[in-house]
């Protein structure tokens, strides 16, 4: 005897559509603009998070700060052009690991302070140069989670919200 066959019929339940289920970009922006709009955006919410800052004046306190200022009195005093050796932190340090400021040579650290130079240019207050690189850490973020995901709100959630917590 040959065996029955069972007919299986599978019946999709069509959920409702919501928001977030039917959400793309690619009904708001076009496809080769997503990228730049998304870190424009990135750079906007920045400036309205830090607006205090940027804007009215305010500053914040870091020990990281407030510490690299001590290495500006031995800059100072040190003579004989570039020091290789800060006895006076740590029972000694080599200089390269405090940046103690702008070497010919180093082009890491001139590129970068260019770069965080020229982001700051438009502020008055100083320590706006130090949020530099929290957006340069947005936008690495962005770029490894996009590389990693393909999905580009996922990369502008994710490098935000790293960026913001820090």
């Amino acid at each position: 005897m040959a065996a029955k066959e069972k007919k299986v019929i599978r019946t999709e339940k069509k959920s409702k559509e919501t928001f977030l289920s039917g959400f793309s970009l690619d009904k708001f922006i076009p496809a080769k603009f997503q990228t730049l709009s998304l870190l424009i955006i990135i750079l906007l919410i920045f400036l309205l998070f830090y607006s205090p800052l940027y804007f009215g004046g305010k500053t914040f306190q870091s020990g990281d700060i407030i510490t690299s200022h001590s290495v500006k009195t031995y800059l100072e005093n040190h003579e004989g052009g570039y020091t290789l050796w800060n006895p006076n932190i740590f029972c000694g340090m080599p200089a390269y690991a405090m940046a103690t400021g702008y070497k010919w040579f180093n082009m890491i650290y001139v590129v970068v302070n260019t770069a965080r130079n020229i982001f700051t240019a438009p502020f008055s207050i100083d320590y706006a140069k130090w949020t530099f690189y929290l957006l340069a850490l947005a936008y690495t973020m962005f770029f490894f989670i996009m590389n990693r995901t393909i999905n580009r709100l996922i990369s502008l959630f994710t490098s935000i919200v790293t960026s913001l917590s820090t």
